[in-house]
Formats: structure tokens, C-alpha cells, sequence
């Protein structure tokens, strides 16, 4: 009776431990997890509520790095980046969704301008582009803005390209007489060299002319830019075709 009693009670002890540690492992992940997030994730507030949540982390993501690239932030923890009331801005069509608006930042005294796509459908390149907006859309105005990763670009860039001001566009057009859709986006980003690319994302094909023919009717000379084309399958492809 006395050696079941004993083995019983180690046995309660055992599984008292073990609960034990399972509950120190527990905590000890949480406290991680959080660590991590609050170390890695800018906060996007106000988030309007019509975009899917995996774009806002992607969002919060990309944020994140480019506070990393130009300020050294990712000591930081709980940086708020909130988006601005009425800036949101939504371009609907069968295939693609194309969003708009801005974020200030108090902490770095920054705004930028957020351009977003997304497809259920097609491959969306680009799917975030983040830039600096005009001047008189800045919160703070005085501040110099740093965006896309790139500390040379500020706001004198963007003056000194007026086509991104111009940028994006979306053709969606439906042609009766051969019962075809004409499909295509016009955007635009400065790329790590600081250098503008303007892209022509092609949805319904064969519009690559169709795009530089529009771009010069904005009285802008494609040949002045680095251009790139994607195509139907998501290929990009710059330079002449």
C-alpha cells in the first residue's frame, strides 16, 4: 500500500512538472512573439477597412523596411503609421483593384503616398508602391521625405519628373466592332538608383504601343524614361520590344 501511495504521488508530481513547464515554454513564446512584433511591424492605423488584411501586412512589412534603409528604425518599437482620413481612393475593374491613399508618420515627421493592386485573377507586379506625395499633401511639409528605400530621393526628384504626377493610369476599354477588352496600367517608381521606371502592365495583350502612344499624349516622350513592360504572363521585360 505504501509503495502504491509513493508511486502515486510521484506520478502527480511528474505531471504537476511537466504541466509546469509547458506553461514556462508557453509564456516564454509569447513573450517572443511579441518582442518580435512589436521590433519588426509597423502599426498601420485607421486601415480602411476595404483591403484584404494580407495587404496590410505586406504593407506594414514593406514600411517597416524602408524606416530600416533610411532612418535605422528597427531598434524602434510601436511605430505608428496612420492613414489619412479621405485620401482613400479606389479604381474598380473586372480582373485588377487599384487603391490609393496616404500615411503619416509623426515619429520620423513623414507622409507617403501608398498605391496598392490587387487581382484574384492575374499576377499583379508591383503590388505596393510607396513614394513621396506632393508637397502640399505633406503633413509636415519642412520635413525632406525619403522613400522607396533610397535616401537620395526626396520630393525635388519627384518635381523634376512630372510624368509621376501624371501616374498610374488605367485603360479598361471594351472595343464592339472586334469584341475585344483593352486592358493595360501605366505606372511609375524610382528604383534603387534613383531612377524613374515606367512600367506598362498589359492585362489584355498587345497594348505596348497602344500605352506609349497614351504617354505621349500626356506630352511626355517615352524615350525619356526607362521603361518596362509586363506582359500577360507576369514576364517583365524592359527596354525596346
Amino acid at each position: 500500500m505504501e509503495n502504491d501511495f509513493l508511486r502515486s504521488k510521484r506520478v502527480k508530481i511528474m505531471i504537476a512538472c511537466l504541466f509546469a513547464l509547458i506553461l514556462i515554454i508557453v509564456v516564454i513564446v509569447a513573450v517572443v512573439r511579441n518582442y518580435d512584433y512589436q521590433t519588426k511591424i509597423v502599426s498601420v492605423k485607421n486601415y480602411p477597412s476595404e483591403l484584404r488584411s494580407e495587404m496590410r501586412e505586406n504593407l506594414e512589412m514593406q514600411l517597416r523596411r524602408l524606416l530600416d534603409a533610411n532612418y535605422g528604425a528597427e531598434g524602434k518599437v510601436g511605430i505608428e503609421a496612420v492613414v489619412r482620413e479621405g485620401t482613400f481612393l479606389q479604381d474598380m475593374n473586372d480582373e485588377v483593384a487599384n487603391y490609393s491613399f496616404l500615411v503619416d508618420i509623426d515619429e520620423y515627421q513623414q507622409t507617403y503616398e501608398v498605391v496598392m493592386a490587387w487581382s484574384n485573377v492575374i499576377e499583379v507586379p508591383n503590388g505596393i508602391m510607396i513614394s513621396c506625395p506632393e508637397t502640399r499633401l505633406m503633413k509636415y511639409p519642412e520635413a525632406e521625405c525619403v522613400a522607396m528605400y533610397n535616401t537620395s530621393q526626396d520630393v525635388k526628384n519627384i518635381e523634376d519628373n512630372p510624368i509621376y504626377d501624371d501616374l498610374p493610369i488605367s485603360v479598361d476599354e471594351f472595343d464592339y466592332g472586334s469584341r475585344s477588352s483593352l486592358r493595360y496600367d501605366i505606372r511609375a517608381f524610382f528604383n534603387s538608383d534613383n531612377q524613374l521606371v515606367v512600367t506598362i502592365v498589359d492585362y489584355s495583350g498587345g497594348n505596348y504601343e497602344n500605352a506609349l502612344k497614351k504617354i505621349r499624349e500626356l506630352g511626355y516622350n517615352p524615350d525619356d524614361y526607362i521603361m518596362e513592360y509586363v506582359n500577360q504572363a507576369g514576364e517583365v521585360i524592359q527596354g525596346d520590344l
